[in-house]
């Protein structure tokens, strides 16, 4: 089985919806675009991947599993302008979490109360219509056993990236090291074009290359 030696985990660059929450009541979440300033924020993350697998091993083939949502699609295609990206596969199961979009005001925010989530905690609360974060874990569960199953292909590569989203790419890293779930709501979500960085061991096992924001831990009892 051919591990990959580094797993880069990016979200996406800066879309409309980070921008105005208000283009939710106009557009579906899976068609919304990166801006001008996103599209530049993943040129900048081709150019520092590019260069770290260089000095690792050389310009080394990469796969890129992709989330089908257009700006990590978008975000996809800028990087292939970087790397010598050999394959690229969608899966569903790397969309984003599912808010629903008519359960929004007119501001474009939801109508349910952010401070209730925050106060039940977000692994377990459901917007109306939508999912929680529980339904994303088990859908990550899904992928990964595909993924897994990839490493076994003989021309499996030693770098692979994962283009998705923020909470989504939270629960994979969360998924992947066996957080439980007290310490899946500490974790911070990742920025527009930040990336996790998955680096594997002597003894194959893998671990991030620096530590993930952190909110303080949450007071809750379950």
């Amino acid at each position: 089985m051919a591990k990959p030696e580094k797993i880069f985990i990016i979200r996406h660059g800066e879309s409309e919806g980070n921008v105005s929450k208000e283009i939710y009541l106009k557009k579906p979440d899976y068609s919304l675009n990166l801006t001008e300033n996103g599209k530049a924020q993943i040129k900048d993350v081709g150019c520092l991947l590019r260069s770290i697998i260089e000095y690792s091993w050389g310009l080394e083939p990469v796969w890129i599993y992709s989330s089908p949502f257009y700006r990590a699609r978008q975000t996809t295609a800028i990087l292939k302008d970087h790397l010598k990206v050999l394959k690229v596969i969608e899966d569903v199961r790397l969309r984003e979490q599912e808010w629903n979009n008519n359960n929004l005001r007119e501001d474009g925010e939801m109508r349910d109360s952010q401070e209730i989530r925050d106060r039940i905690g977000s692994f377990y609360y459901r917007f109306e219509g939508g999912e929680n974060v529980a339904d994303c874990w088990d859908r990550i569960s899904g992928f990964l056993d595909t993924f897994w199953r990839d490493f076994e292909k003989v021309d499996f590569p030693r770098f692979v990236i994962i283009s998705g989203h923020g909470m989504i790419n939270r629960v994979l890293v969360a998924r992947w090291l066996h957080y439980t779930v007290e310490e899946f709501e500490t974790l911070r979500n990742p920025k527009n074009g930040q990336f996790y960085t998955l680096v594997q061991q002597k003894n194959g096992k893998y671990t991030l290359s620096e530590p993930p924001e952190k909110y303080p831990a949450p007071t809750r009892q379950y």
